[in-house]
């Protein structure tokens, strides 16, 4: 789910159903994905939500957040009782590092940034 538009939600969805699908049948979770409309334009569908065993909230690392952003996205949080993680989007590795750490490959080479703390390998 996301707060507004644009964020890659659709994009983000459709790569992770990929990467799903390319393990062995015998090996392949199982998994059902609903993508919700923006909640700062739709109210969220309470009953599916309340199915849900997680909560992704995609966001763009552009986009500036308005109070509204934080008062609707704070209100969905609070209403859920299942985990919820956070996926921001069009994020650039030398900003990231300041939160996440070192980006550099396995060994240590920092002209080769890595994405495995942000997405892990299957």
């Amino acid at each position: 789910m996301s707060v507004r538009r644009g964020v890659g939600k659709s994009y983000f969805i459709n790569k992770l159903r990929d990467k799903l699908e390319s393990f062995p049948l015998f090996e392949r979770p199982q998994y059902i994905f609903e993508e919700l409309p923006p909640l700062l334009y739709t109210l969220a569908p309470t009953a599916l939500v309340k199915q849900a065993d997680l909560t992704l909230v995609v966001t763009d690392a552009s986009m500036t957040w308005k109070p509204v952003d934080k008062n609707v996205l704070t209100t969905y949080l609070s209403g859920i009782t299942h985990p919820a993680g956070l996926l921001l989007n069009r994020a650039q590795y030398d900003e990231l590092e300041d939160v996440v750490g070192d980006l550099s490959d396995k060994d240590g080479d920092s002209s080769k940034k890595s994405n495995s703390k942000l997405v892990p390998e299957y």
